[in-house]
């Protein structure tokens, strides 16, 4: 099955542009009407967010591309999947930095980086892609139970310079991030999702559960803070942007919940940001708002 799939996206790289375009809107188009995975759920987030809870044709549209957007990363997935990451070729054919310039420049102070890193466009790239053209990072994950899956993911993130770390590891994972500050390298965080047991905090102007991690980081060790995330700017074209996020010097020196609240809804406003200017690429399938009473899950 493995060869399989690696040989599919060989195979994939091969094909014109088009052909593959071609088959990501039919694919996108066929999962939409035949395969609705967790239709309710993505037209119930982003109208409550996006549409002001109303139904409409802007809605229904932005629902579709949502799909194609799904079928492109499964494509994305198997071509990556059988690259040789570790081959700098293919990425400076498909890929270019925004910001590279200031992120070189916060790591040139030596306290390293956190990384506040979102599902949009095609998040799976971004290690190796930080690998070649930033540095070493290190990224927790939820390791897979499916060994398959989570043989894909490794093989997605098979860069030298790209540590995973277990998001069960508790301690162990907070102290590999730390260290990863402290050796002036990337430690990147995705809170874009769902997370028990953590506090809620204002994410489009719901109450969602986010992790703290990120925020505990930053007023832990004063590094600087940016933003990333990968969008597509077309058919294996993409952008990983870079963005620097002030923070309140008063928000680092305060040492209450409080304090860690504002900076975690500073981020959240940011994550935001990057959403609302390319809504059809985040992972809206992702039920963010549990626990929440307004959200019908």
């Amino acid at each position: 099955m493995r060869l399989i799939f690696r040989f599919l996206g060989k195979i994939l790289l091969l094909l014109p542009i088009w052909v593959l375009a071609l088959f990501s809107n039919l694919l996108g188009y066929f999962l939409y009407f035949c395969v609705p995975y967790r239709r309710k759920v993505i037209r119930q987030q982003m109208a409550k967010t996006l549409f002001n809870g109303q139904d409409s044709p802007p809605l229904n549209k932005l629902v579709r591309r949502n799909y194609i957007h799904y079928a492109n990363l499964f494509f994305e997935f198997l071509i990556l999947s059988a690259m040789n990451l570790r081959e700098k070729r293919f990425f400076d054919r498909h890929f270019r930095i925004v910001g590279k310039e200031a992120m070189h420049q916060a790591l040139a102070q030596g306290r390293g980086v956190v990384a506040v890193n979102l599902h949009l466009g095609l998040w799976e790239a971004m290690g190796a892609c930080c690998g070649h053209y930033v540095g070493h990072v290190t990224v927790p994950v939820k390791f897979l139970k499916n060994p398959f899956a989570q043989y894909l993911r490794e093989r997605m993130q098979a860069h030298p310079e790209v540590t995973l770390v277990d998001t069960r590891m508790g301690r162990e994972r907070a102290a590999k991030l730390l260290s990863a500050l402290r050796n002036g390298t990337v430690a990147a965080i995705f809170m874009d999702q769902y997370t028990p047991s953590e506090a809620f905090s204002p994410f489009f102007g719901h109450a969602a559960r986010t992790t703290s991690a990120a925020a505990v980081l930053a007023r832990k060790t004063g590094s600087p803070v940016f933003i990333s995330y990968m969008l597509r700017e077309g058919t294996l074209k993409y952008a990983m942007v870079l963005k620097p996020i002030e923070l309140k010097p008063e928000w680092l020196t305060r040492r209450d919940e409080a304090g860690l609240s504002e900076i975690v809804a500073c981020f959240n406003r940011h994550i935001e940001e990057a959403i609302r200017a390319h809504p059809e690429q985040w992972l809206w399938a992702h039920r963010r708002f549990k626990e929440n009473p307004e959200f019908q899950y």
